[in-house]
């Protein structure tokens, strides 16, 4: 999600029964708020919230929203002010055989075997935290052994499910 001006994010992360082969994969499901640049150049904080008095950049935990920690404002140049993207998903990384994502299981198989982010809201531009609309989404997936679904529940609000079984798959990138 890109816009003007963006404050925080939250969503539930479930990651059910994560698994790799090797000490050098890794498989995650994260949150990140991010401005500036693409890539080397940007500021990303992986779970963030930005304190309007302060500046700092807050990590919250739980229904309460208690705080579990800070990022001060000084430590980022383009992340100072504000965040001009948050990206929600999974990755993974590794050599090939590439690993499992998550579970291992792809997004169709639903809550209980996919990854899943949900009750996913932002702050905005006006400083109001509200839930995301699904047009304001949008999905990625380069390789064909993970995919990715964004769909809307009643009870939910905008979930993302994804996932995959990993191995030597091919990218969708051509």
């Amino acid at each position: 999600m890109n816009t003007q001006a963006l404050y925080g994010t939250a969503g539930i992360l479930n990651l059910w029964k994560p698994k790799v082969d090797h000490n050098f994969q890794f498989t995650l499901s994260h949150i990140w708020v991010h401005a500036g640049p693409e890539y080397s150049q940007s500021n990303c904080i992986e779970a963030g919230w930005q304190d309007f008095e302060t500046g700092n950049w807050l990590l919250l935990w739980g229904e309460n929203s208690e705080m579990m920690g800070y990022w001060p404002k000084e430590l980022f140049n383009h992340l100072r002010n504000k965040a001009e993207g948050i990206h929600w998903g999974g990755e993974t990384y590794g050599p090939r055989p590439y690993p499992e994502m998550g579970s291992g299981h792809f997004p169709e198989e639903g809550y209980g075997k996919a990854c899943c982010i949900s009750k996913i809201r932002i702050t905005d531009e006006h400083r109001v935290m509200r839930d995301v609309d699904i047009s304001e989404t949008r999905s990625h997936s380069d390789l064909q052994c993970y995919k990715i679904i964004v769909t809307r529940s009643v009870k939910q609000g905008i979930e993302i499910y994804f996932g995959g079984p990993g191995g030597n798959c091919q990218s969708t990138l051509a």
